[in-house]
């Protein structure tokens, strides 16, 4: 049951991020729950891709959950981030009579108060050692024109639900609650670090386990070898910024990873089929 929920979810994220939502979730780090693959929990639109290239700025991402969680007591809510990105929140619910929150689902990526979200840009380059001229040009790509609230709440409320429900079928399968723990950090540790080069024994090192419970966890939740879902995570993502921005090839390379421009060309050709420049050309031909 659960693995077919699992995929119902996948499938049903899927086809709202073909509908062009920007669609992750969240949960709470005492919920224990990470079942599903973690591109569903990251924000993969360039603008906060770009930013997340400071681990200074991704903690502070992090912390502002906080405020997150605080503002869905009163219900679902379209807000802005402290990066200027604006973006729709709904709660998960969870607990036996539905009545406390247990994460959410956030549709992000706009922009319609520009003013204030050019101030927020300013302060976070400055902040964080981040281009200024970057961020602006991909703060200058969202969307300015967000769907209309209700609408938009009967296609995400949905997913809340099934998300809530497959929290509380994970927690009731009899699984380890310290194996499934520790998948939690190394999921974690894995997406703010993939881009730093880190190694197997980095992750070991961080997570405070040994290497062989690294790749024995990591594989038995995720379904791959840990180095292989890190190498993926670049490539995917390399893929967003190459379709998404204007970066070179070059700046990309070492934005998601690859200490040598060659070998990520290598890379990304062997899994889609072309070079990178190559790549981008015939994707903007096609639009």
């Amino acid at each position: 049951m659960i693995l077919e929920l699992e995929t119902a979810v996948e499938n049903y994220i899927r086809l709202l991020r073909a509908k062009g939502y920007y669609v992750t979730f969240c949960f709470r780090r005492d919920t224990g729950f990470c079942a599903l693959p973690a591109k569903y929990n990251i924000h993969y639109h360039p603008y906060c891709l770009a930013l997340k290239t400071s681990p200074e700025a991704w903690d502070q991402c992090i912390h502002s959950q906080k405020k997150v969680y605080e503002r869905l007591k009163n219900g679902a809510f379209f807000g802005m981030c402290h990066a200027g990105v604006e973006e729709f929140v709904f709660p998960i619910p969870g607990g036996a009579q539905q009545d406390k929150i247990i994460g959410f689902v956030s549709v992000s990526g706009f922009k319609t108060r520009e003013t204030e979200a050019k101030k927020r840009v300013r302060r976070v380059a400055e902040e964080y050692l981040i281009s200024k001229e970057t961020l602006f040009g991909l703060y200058q790509k969202l969307s300015p024109q967000p769907p209309e609230f209700a609408s938009l709440r009967a296609e995400i409320e949905p997913l809340c639900f099934l998300l809530s429900y497959l929290s509380a079928l994970t927690e009731s399968d009899g699984a380890d609650n310290s194996e499934r723990s520790l998948y939690s950090r190394l999921l974690t540790y894995v997406n703010r670090h993939f881009a730093d080069g880190i190694t197997l024994r980095d992750i070991s090192k961080n997570c405070f386990c040994s290497l062989s419970a690294v790749s024995h966890v990591f594989v038995k939740h995720q379904g791959v070898p840990v180095m292989k879902y890190i190498q993926e995570k670049r490539l995917t993502e390399a893929k967003t910024l190459l379709l998404d921005s204007d970066f070179s090839v070059k700046t990309i390379s070492e934005m998601t990873g690859f200490s040598d421009s060659n070998y990520f060309i290598a890379c990304f050709k062997k899994a889609y089929g072309l070079p990178p420049a190559a790549f981008r050309k015939k994707s903007k031909k096609s639009v």
